[in-house]
C-alpha cells in the first residue's frame, strides 16, 4: 500500500525472479525485506523514508540487478551480504548514506563508476562509508577514486 511505512520481512524467501515495483514511497522499515530471496534477479525499491535496511537482500545469490532512490539513515552492513550475483547497482543521485557491497564481487566497473557519480557530496560534512572490497575498488579508475576523495567519502 502507498501508506505502508514496514516492509521488514515481507518477502523474506520469496520465489519470484522479477519483483514487479511497489510503492514503497513512506518505507522507513526494510529489514530482511527480500531476505533469502534465492530465484531474485531484479528490484526496484524507494529507499528515500529508509530507516532500517537489516539484511534487505541478505544471501539474495541470483540478484543481478538493483535500483534504490537514497535513503535517511545508513544502510547495514548485512543489506547486501553474499549478494554474489550482483552486478548493476543504480543509487539515487545525491546518495547521501553508508553502503557495504564488500560480498558483491561481479559489480561491473560501469555500476561502481556510477554510483560513485552519484554520491552526495559531503565536503565540510561527517563522511560516509562506500565499502565496495578489494576486487571492486580495484575496478574503479583513478578519476573515480579522486571523485570519492573530492566528496569526502571513506572507501575501501
Amino acid at each position: 500500500s502507498s501508506n505502508s511505512i514496514g516492509f521488514g520481512g515481507m518477502f523474506t524467501s520469496c520465489s519470484f525472479t522479477t519483483h514487479p515495483p511497489i510503492n514503497t514511497s513512506k518505507g522507513q522499515y526494510f529489514q530482511d525485506m527480500y531476505r533469502f530471496c534465492n530465484l531474485l534477479e531484479s528490484v526496484q525499491v524507494d529507499t528515500a523514508q529508509g530507516e532500517n535496511f537489516n539484511g534487505m537482500f541478505f544471501s539474495c545469490s541470483s540478484l543481478l540487478t538493483v535500483s534504490l532512490t537514497t535513503a535517511k539513515k545508513d544502510f547495514a552492513t548485512n543489506s547486501f551480504q553474499n549478494c554474489i550475483g550482483l552486478t548493476n547497482l543504480t543509487i539515487g543521485e545525491g546518495w547521501g548514506v553508508s553502503i557495504y557491497l564488500t560480498s558483491c564481487t561481479a559489480l561491473t566497473q560501469e555500476s561502481l563508476h556510477g554510483m560513485i557519480e552519484n554520491l552526495a557530496d559531503l565536503t565540510g560534512k561527517t563522511a560516509k562509508t562506500f565499502q565496495v572490497g578489494a576486487t571492486n575498488l580495484a575496478k574503479i579508475d583513478e578519476e573515480h577514486i579522486a571523485m570519492l576523495q573530492a566528496k569526502n567519502w571513506n572507501y575501501s
